[in-house]
């Protein structure tokens, strides 16, 4: 089986890499790790995969990043975007043009990560915009899944960082005054 993965120097992305290089589970044979940033992709040198640096919202580079790819796991987006982005252009337009290319080279199988609450109604621009890239997945037709999950804690993932000073602060904020209830994993 050949596996793509979006985002994969990302905290979810890199564990996954990590898991089925060691494990090679269900006859995976080739795996690819697409990521944003030369950067980001020396990090990944090493894990035994195929490392392509890809603009998610250009068709041009996508497409022979995952062409003949069986499965593609989308882990590519942005809670808070990068500057001079919006939360549109990561998440909507990058799942846009991801499963425009899926579709066009074949890719079968796809899995998304979203958020609880994602709705393309949702007053919230972040549900809003998960909301509407999951719309965009669900119209291609392609088999797989979409994962709602809340904040993924992990070492060195950004969440964990930001809760551990969080807790040594004197005064911690709660987002909704703590009516809010989003278990992490």
């Amino acid at each position: 089986m050949d596996i793509a993965i979006t985002g994969a120097n990302g905290a979810v992305g890199t564990a996954l890499l990590r898991y089925l290089a060691q494990a090679m589970p269900w006859g995976a044979t080739r795996l690819r790790a697409l990521v944003r940033r030369t950067a980001g992709a020396e990090a990944l040198q090493g894990h035994g995969v195929a490392l392509h640096v890809v603009d998610y919202r250009q068709l041009d580079g996508l497409r022979p990043a995952i062409a003949g790819a069986d499965a593609l796991v989308h882990l590519a987006g942005a809670l808070v975007p990068r500057r001079s982005e919006t939360l549109q252009q990561a998440n909507v337009d990058t799942t846009g043009a991801l499963v425009e290319a899926a579709v066009a080279e074949g890719v079968k199988t796809l899995v998304y990560i979203s958020f609880p609450g994602a709705d393309p109604a949702s007053q919230n621009q972040y549900l809003r915009s998960k909301g509407l890239a999951e719309s965009r997945i669900q119209h291609a037709g392609l088999a797989g899944a979409i994962f709602r999950v809340p904040m993924i804690l992990g070492p060195g993932s950004p969440s964990m960082r930001q809760l551990r000073r969080m807790a040594r602060s004197t005064l911690v904020p709660l987002v909704h005054g703590g009516a809010v209830r989003l278990p992490p994993i």
